[in-house]
Formats: structure tokens, sequence, C-alpha cells
């Protein structure tokens, strides 16, 4: 996988779109500019998991939610330069993301 990874930085690729959903592409990610020494030169886009029915019908449980996956990934990643939700409804709870980004 780092082979790939390093080839696409070899062709221009300075981003890429990631998500916990995604398998271990987070863990993967977060692993291979460092191992590549190219942290200054990509971009990892990550995503807040899709929120559940309950979660997004409560407020509260949707921001217990997205700050769970905040951490999650922001263990695997290390930074989280960019955080989207992963369905476009979610962004409803875009204020829970935003206040668990200056918290987390």
């Amino acid at each position: 996988m780092l082979a790939i990874i390093a080839a696409a930085i070899e062709g221009g690729v300075n981003a890429f779109d990631t998500a916990a959903a995604y398998g271990t592409s987070e863990e993967v990610l977060g692993r291979a500019p460092h191992e590549l020494g190219v942290t200054d030169r990509v971009v990892v886009v990550t995503k807040v998991r899709p929120l559940t029915p309950a979660e997004f019908a409560d407020p509260g449980l949707a921001g217990l939610a997205i700050e769970q996956s905040v951490a999650e990934s922001r263990r695997r990643l290390d930074c989280l330069p960019v955080v989207l939700f992963h369905r476009e409804t979610d962004a409803v709870h875009f204020d829970a993301l935003k206040t668990c980004l200056k918290r987390c």
C-alpha cells in the first residue's frame, strides 16, 4: 500500500480522501506521510461516521457521536486539517462538529 501512495504523490497527488468506514484506510493514511517523509506535502481529508437515526434526531446524541468519531479519527490520523460529514443530511449538526474540533 505504501508504494501505491508513494506513486500517487510522485504523480502529483497532494490530497487523500478517507473515512473510518473505509476499513483501515485512516490507519494507512495516518502512517504513510510520516513513513514517506511527506507530511508537509499532503493533506488527508476524513469524515465523521454516518449518524444513526437516533443520533440524527437528538442533538445531544449527535454531538456525542460526532465527538467520538473525530477523536477516533484523530487517534488514527494524528492531524485533522479537514473533516467532512459522510452524509450531507448530517450537516444539520455542523455546530456540534465545529465545537468538537475546537475542543479536540
